[in-house]
């Protein structure tokens, strides 16, 4: 039974989708779903807080010193029916409980063309304090809770909480590089750290990999970088610094095909609970992988 619906809907959502080609295929998913909730819950279930950290807890194998999360609340609704708040209390209990570092990305303008023309003008400024996350709910709350420190970076800061979590952020604005030596992708390899989705797919949200790009620098393939933007930013005690953001060469853009046939070679475990995707893997082996790639010419990138 359950199959056969499966099968219903994917034949509804394909229909759906073809129709209206006016949106991204994300938001019509998004709002089909949301308009048919009795539909989604009637073939997955439905999953509460207690479920989804069991169903990820079942999944790590062996000690572990930094969990790095990557969520999509817009992935996991209607299916999910719990509290954000409450999953997140559990998460941080859990971490406490185990000496286990939480972290979580709190990027803002993920693109970088866009963070440059955000920045160029010198009128905007990036708060530690106050700038949103702009990478889901689950990590706008992480941001705001009590002792969570943020790395102060333009477009790519992290949030962290835990034995470690100074060491990952404070030398986030004094590096030359947005992944690479200190900054908090760089720390998680030197400890094991792994990088979960909930809610979220690794092909869209592991951005271990670009630590490639900041660690090989001039050793990489391609000529990815041009210059940089000068960009002010407000630390937590409201003084100002300014870190210079490098810009990326516009020659180049993100290839999909590429991107998904380097990411295949990464260890990853993919699974989905209740018809919300899930992820494992590890910092370290993401990297080391995606260098050994770089080091045979192959990147994640295409002339534009």
């Amino acid at each position: 039974m359950k199959s056969f619906l499966r099968n219903i809907f994917k034949n509804v959502i394909s229909l759906i989708l073809t129709q209206e080609t006016g949106n991204t295929v994300g938001a019509s998913v998004f709002k089909f779903k949301n308009a048919h909730k009795w539909l989604f819950r009637l073939v997955y279930g439905t999953a509460n807080d207690e479920e989804i950290l069991n169903n990820v807890l079942q999944k790590i194998d062996g000690k572990i010193e930094i969990l790095m999360i990557h969520s999509s609340l817009n992935n996991m609704i209607p299916m999910y029916t719990g509290n954000l708040s409450k999953l997140l209390s559990m998460i941080i209990s859990y971490c406490h409980k185990n000496d286990i570092t939480l972290a979580m990305p709190t990027f803002f303008l993920g693109s970088n063309f866009q963070a440059k023309e955000y920045y160029e003008s010198g009128k905007n400024t990036f708060d530690v304090s106050k700038t949103m996350s702009e990478m889901g709910m689950l990590s706008e709350i992480f941001r705001r809770t009590p002792n969570a420190v943020r790395s102060i970076h333009p477009t790519h800061s992290v949030c962290a909480l835990g034995p470690l979590a100074v060491q990952l952020t404070e030398k986030h604005h004094i590096s030359d590089t947005t992944c690479g030596a200190g900054t908090p992708f760089w720390e998680m390899i030197k400890y094991k750290t792994i990088i979960l989705g909930i809610g979220a797919k690794a092909h869209h949200s592991l951005t271990q990999i670009h630590s490639v790009e900041d660690i090989m620098k001039e050793n990489y393939p391609i000529p990815l970088f041009t210059g940089y933007v000068p960009v002010k930013c407000i630390d937590e005690f409201g003084n100002s610094l300014i870190y210079n953001l490098r810009i990326k060469n516009p020659d180049y853009l993100i290839d999909q095909k590429s991107f998904l046939k380097i990411i295949k070679l990464v260890k990853i475990t993919e699974w989905k609970y209740k018809g919300i995707p899930f992820y494992l893997t590890r910092a370290d082996e993401v990297t080391e992988t995606v260098i050994q790639a770089a080091k045979k010419g192959h990147t994640i990138y295409k002339l534009n």
